[in-house]
């Protein structure tokens, strides 16, 4: 019997993935002979193939006359892994202006599936080129090697080499001269990460409301919540506008707003709505500043 593939290329027949191979039953035997189907194309691939087990002309017997063989098997070749790709954490990076010239940030980069049969290397490169003279950042290590069987994770740092603004991308690509593993020969990995600069911010916000009902005669207070990043100078100062309406203070050093609640219950302003644009400002130069808008509902 001949036993043939009709995509030799997708599915070969026999351990040496041939195209065919030839059974001999010898005869009167009553044995059942096996054939290897190998798989031709990487675990990331689908396809398909049918095996046709026909009567070959050198068949003696007489009862296995021509025409009296003839089966076909179809064969279908799933994806048995996910496509090579990797995982990359942070996905951007920003330098604050507090970040000194050295400062690192670290990536971390993990395969998502475990190389076969060889080792996966990422090459890491970068817009402006990272390894140019000159160049606001670079890239240390420049190379990832994950080796058979194991997928990470492994890191490298971006270096901050100048002062100032600047932006760029860093690029993790797969180097496929060198990587050698059968799961990623059809790999095609390109991840950018951006990279940027940023000068110092302040960020400020107030609560919605305050409860005069409880509070009769009395001042209550709102007191900003003020978040700052990067290189900011205090002392700093509150502005408003529009201004604030009588019996309303901000206090331009701390940002505290002032309320006085009335003697009765329901006399104005209970149920009236304060509504101000808040911006505060440091001390340095240029002056770095934030806004909040302050809408405070007087309950």
């Amino acid at each position: 019997m001949k036993v043939e593939s009709s995509n030799p290329q997708v599915v070969g027949v026999s351990t040496t993935a041939a195209s065919f191979v030839t059974v001999v039953v010898p005869p009167g035997s009553t044995d059942t002979p096996k054939v290897v189907l190998t798989r031709l194309i990487p675990a990331t691939q689908e396809g398909n193939a049918t095996i046709t087990v026909t009567r070959d002309p050198a068949t003696t017997a007489a009862n296995y006359p021509v025409g009296s063989v003839n089966v076909a098997v179809p064969v279908t070749l799933k994806q048995q892994e996910p496509p090579p790709s990797i995982t990359v954490t942070p996905s951007s990076i920003e330098f604050l202006d507090n970040d000194l010239i050295g400062a690192t940030k670290a990536v971390k980069v993990e395969l998502k599936i475990t190389p076969v049969g060889g080792q996966v290397v990422l090459d890491i490169g970068g817009t402006p080129n990272p390894f140019a003279p000159g160049a606001p950042f670079t890239v240390s290590p420049s190379t990832l090697i994950f080796k058979e069987g194991n997928k990470g994770p492994q890191q490298f740092g971006v270096i901050r080499l100048t002062d100032g603004v600047f932006a760029g991308s860093i690029t993790v690509k797969l180097n496929t001269a060198l990587t050698t593993a059968s799961n990623f020969l059809t790999g095609d990995i390109n991840i950018v990460i951006p990279v940027k600069s940023a000068v110092g911010s302040i960020q400020v916000e107030y609560a919605q409301s305050v409860d005069c009902t409880n509070n009769l005669g009395k001042i209550v207070t709102v007191v900003p919540q003020v978040t700052t990043r990067g290189k900011v100078l205090p002392p700093f100062t509150y502005t408003a506008d529009p201004p604030l309406p009588s019996g309303v203070t901000l206090n331009t050093t701390n940002g505290i707003i002032s309320i006085q609640c009335p003697a009765q219950a329901g006399a104005p302003p209970i149920g009236s709505t304060l509504s101000t644009l808040v911006t505060v400002t440091d001390s340095s130069s240029p002056p770095i500043s934030g806004q909040a808008p302050v809408i405070i509902k007087i309950n």
